[in-house]
């Protein structure tokens, strides 16, 4: 470079111009234009930035609603003896919580060490880490991505953020800031063990696991404090990505990430070389292989009674707690319950043995019920669905019952085939066989209220909440309503006895042209009692035993005894006889047969005995409430007249008897329309039982087999000899007393009538309520002398005399048909032959003088003898 005075002067000369002045001006105006350009976007986009992230915050949830507390548990349900029976688990909640003070520090750190190594240091964001995260992201353009969030913001990512699935860019930027915005005021709040507490028991770690202590169980089938080193680094080392890393699906990925996590502990001095160096060693891969092959996944179904206990705990959470249907089953599948039922293990496997003893069904032969489903979406995309039905119509089939299971795949081949066309596509398709006849069971302490077992069908349950025939099928209860609907009103409250009679002879339902027919036929027993009606279950005398007490008190105690599928259309006769329009419930017939089991006392039957929440508190508590519905003393009555259905030789239960005879007992049977459903209902001191037996589907005739009977028998035989049940008779209440009664006319046994009646005696010990022993004698039994030749009345010549009693009965009925009109009927009876009829009362016509002397008596004798015989004669 020339410094040379002409090269100074040509310096000054060039930059000395006006032109070069004027440049240079303008670069320098255009520099500071640019630099307070810069300047004020930075100042703009600081002001948008700090907007944009206050709006981002001021959307934030308010910490005081922030809950991070792990809030989906199983739930456990158990039976009477404390016995865990199933363990419910809803979507997220299959946790066991533990304290921090019960999951070891080697689990711990292990988690602090992968995840936030300096979680005891930061005030909820990781602000070294952050940039550390960066930097790494950076230097390999964003092929290597390490994540900065702490344990705090993992917590709020899990429990308020959803888990942080975002969609969008934008979407986990928010989530990114209002979760470090939400950490720091957490940490605020919550000490450092107890974010940790929380954390340990929310991360998701693989196999529908939450939280270490499933985790530990799942994959090492042991308790969390029970982990080593190397159980523990593998578990920890999920956390990333709990699919990717699962150390069942991919342990090369999991040992991989698990070296980091044990790395990382020595580096942090958590541990030392020679445990790392051991920890790495352990084939632990190969023993989470054995156990994932030993341990067994509860796929099972639930039974009936855990169904049922579900069904009734979210029931009552919603008519005593308010909850909603779905916050009821959210609140029971992820609540963390404790369910503790009534269920007897003992009573429960006797139940489940006799139902499946296919001896019991000898002789009759198993059917198999169809049930199909078929969707087919065609080429419009229009979807068909297709039932059972549509396959017995394109058959002509009589019903979708089958004699061997699959016996319908034939046909629903050809029904697809013949369905489907071109385009279409199966979308759908579910067929399923269940044996027939069917059954269920109900066994019930009736002093607790609480159900000891159920069984709600015959044959392999196949998934969970089905259809409970015990709990949930209503069907027609027949003549096991008869006690309920009207022997129990008439005795307890209409003034009438275990003696009152009524006629059974031919009869028509009020302002009907509807006979009212016995179970054996068209015959008549006459003049019976009400406890005659009861166990030989008379349908006649029971209609007019209603028909004399009135519809309304029925319905009141069908309705007090728990009967809640009453409607309008059932207030009419036919309840008397158990034809209600929707039917009842197995369920429902046990706790009103309980009630008389337990004298007079409903109980609400119940599944549960109480429900505690997570926490231990009580939620729900089966409170026995109890209402007295009838008098001990008329429990007693129908007590004992059910105790005669299963002794006496000609009642309907006889087959059913108890094999210990000195235990109480008693029973009614009942069976609908054409047998379409058998039914028996009774109790001893100490148990009530409720079978029924039928078609699923009721257009079958099952037949009057009385297998009900045996089935019976065998579960409450089952019963007192497992359980040792001592035998004792029913309990005669202080408000019962006795007296002598005819059996014909209620009233009291006349000596020498009623005892010498034709066809027998009918004088019979009775009990009574106290105040309700009849005041009057027998008033239909009659002694009338007849003449033994002529069956006339006795004359004072009638050489042969005989003396019987005779009974007063009129055998015609005047009644109202369905139009109003009166119509009068006569019909014969058992009690026909026994009639005092005008026959009867007319005097002999046929020895109206005295009887001659024979010749042989004149030629054998003295005359003064023959005299005497003539005198006596004459005298006579």
């Amino acid at each position: 470079m020339s410094y040379s005075r002409f090269s100074i002067e040509e310096k000054q000369r060039k930059y000395g111009s006006i032109p070069k002045k004027l440049g240079s001006k303008i670069a320098i105006w255009i520099i500071r234009i640019f630099m307070v350009a810069v300047v004020a976007t930075a100042v703009l986009g600081g002001y948008l930035i700090y907007g944009s992230v206050k709006g981002i915050i001021d959307k934030a949830p308010e910490i005081k609603s922030v809950n991070v507390m792990p809030t989906g548990f199983q739930t456990y349900i158990y039976n009477a003896k404390g016995k865990k029976v199933r363990t419910v688990v809803g979507a997220g909640a299959n946790r066991i919580y533990k304290k921090l003070d019960d999951i070891p520090e080697i689990v711990q750190n292990a988690f602090i060490s992968i995840e936030d190594e300096r979680f005891y240091e930061h005030g909820g964001i990781d602000v070294r880490g952050m940039f550390r995260a960066g930097f790494v992201t950076l230097l390999s353009r964003g092929a290597k991505k390490q994540g900065a969030s702490t344990l705090t913001q993992q917590l709020l990512k899990n429990q308020v953020f959803g888990g942080g699935e975002e969609e969008t860019i934008m979407s986990l930027v928010e989530r990114k800031i209002q979760e470090q915005y939400l950490a720091i005021q957490l940490e605020n709040i919550y000490s450092k063990d107890k974010l940790l507490e929380y954390y340990l028991n929310t991360i998701n770690l693989g196999q529908n696991t939450l939280g270490v202590q499933t985790a530990a169980l799942r994959y090492f089938n042991k308790n969390i404090n029970k982990l080593t080193l190397s159980e523990a680094s593998v578990i920890a080392a999920i956390t990333k990505n709990p699919t990717g890393n699962n150390p069942i699906t991919h342990p090369e990925e999991n040992a991989k990430r698990r070296k980091e996590v044990l790395n990382n502990m020595l580096r942090l001095g958590y541990i030392n070389e020679s445990e790392r160096e051991e920890a790495e060693k352990d084939d632990v891969y190969e023993r989470i292989k054995a156990v994932n092959k030993e341990i067994k996944v509860d796929t099972s179904v639930n039974s009936y009674y855990v169904d049922a206990t579900i069904n009734q705990v979210v029931d009552d959470l919603c008519q005593e707690k308010g909850y909603t249907i779905t916050q009821a089953y959210n609140f029971l599948y992820s609540g963390g319950l404790k369910i503790y039922t009534y269920q007897d293990p003992a009573i429960q496997k006797i139940c489940n043995t006799v139902t499946n003893d296919e001896n019991m069904f000898a002789g009759m032969p198993a059917k198999w019920k169809l049930t199909y489903a078929l969707s087919i979406q065609n080429k419009e995309g229009k979807t068909i669905n297709y039932s059972e039905g549509h396959i017995q119509k394109m058959f002509e089939l009589e019903s979708a019952m089958f004699a061997k299971k699959g016996g319908a795949d034939q046909y629903i081949e050809k029904f697809k085939k013949a369905k489907l066309k071109d385009g279409d596509e199966i979308i759908g398709e579910r067929a399923e066989y269940t044996i027939e006849p069917q059954l269920s069971v109900t066994v019930m302490d009736q002093t607790t209220g609480g159900v000891q077992a159920i069984v709600g069908g015959r044959g392999k349950k196949t998934g969970n909440l089905t259809l409970n025939r015990a709990t949930d099928t209503t069907r027609q209860p027949g003549s096991l309503f008869k006690v309920l609907s009207t022997y129990l009103p008439a005795i307890d409250t209409a003034g009438y006895t275990l003696a009152s009679v009524q006629d059974d002879g031919e009869y028509y339902y009020p302002y009907s042209n509807k006979e009212v027919r016995n179970w054996w036929g068209k015959s008549y027993e006459g003049w019976s009692s009400y406890r005659r009606g009861i166990y030989r279950s008379m349908n006649i005398v029971t209609v007019k035993a209603l028909e004399a007490m009135g519809l309304q008190p029925a319905f009141a105690y069908l309705k007090a005894l728990g009967i809640t599928t009453l409607t309008e259309e059932d207030n009419s006769y036919a309840v008397a006889l158990g034809g209600l329009s929707k039917g009842t419930t197995n369920l429902e017939i046990t706790g009103a047969y309980a009630a008389i089991a337990n004298k007079g006392i409903y109980i609400k039957p119940s599944f549960y005995s109480k429900v505690l929440d997570h926490d231990g508190n009580v939620v729900l508590e089966h409170k026995r409430v109890s209402r007295q519905v009838m008098k001990d003393s008329t429990a007693f009555l129908l007590t004992d007249a059910m105790h005669d259905t299963l002794t006496r030789t000609d009642a309907t239960a006889y087959r059913a008897r108890l094999a210990d005879t000195n235990m109480g007992q008693a029973a009614k049977t009942g069976s609908s329309s054409w047998d379409n459903d058998l039914w028996i209902a009774g109790f001893t001191p100490y148990y009530t039982c409720t079978v029924w037996m039928g078609y699923d589907e009721q257009t079958s005739q099952i037949g009057y087999e009385l297998r009900h009977h045996p089935i019976w028998k065998a579960i409450m035989d089952g019963i007192n000899a497992k359980k040792k049940l001592k035998s004792k008779p029913f309990e005669v209440p202080e408000s019962v007393t006795t007296a002598l009664i005819c059996s014909k006319c209620g009233k009291l046994a006349v000596s020498g009538l009623c005892d010498a009646a034709e066809g027998g005696s009918k004088v019979r010990k009775e009990y009574f309520a106290v105040g309700t022993v009849p005041t009057e004698s027998c008033d239909v039994h009659v002694k009338l002398n007849i003449c033994k030749d002529t069956g006339e009345a006795a004359g004072p010549y009638c050489p042969n005399v005989v003396s019987k009693v005779f009974l007063v009965k009129n055998e015609a009925i005047t009644q109202n048909d369905a139009h109003g009109k009166v119509v009068k009927r006569h019909y014969p009876t058992a009690d026909t032959p026994y009639i005092l009829t005008s026959k009867v009362q007319t005097k002999c016509s046929t020895h109206l003088t005295p009887a001659k002397p024979t010749p042989s008596a004149i030629q054998s004798g003295e005359d003064d003898e023959t005299e005497d015989i003539s005198d006596v004669g004459a005298d006579g």
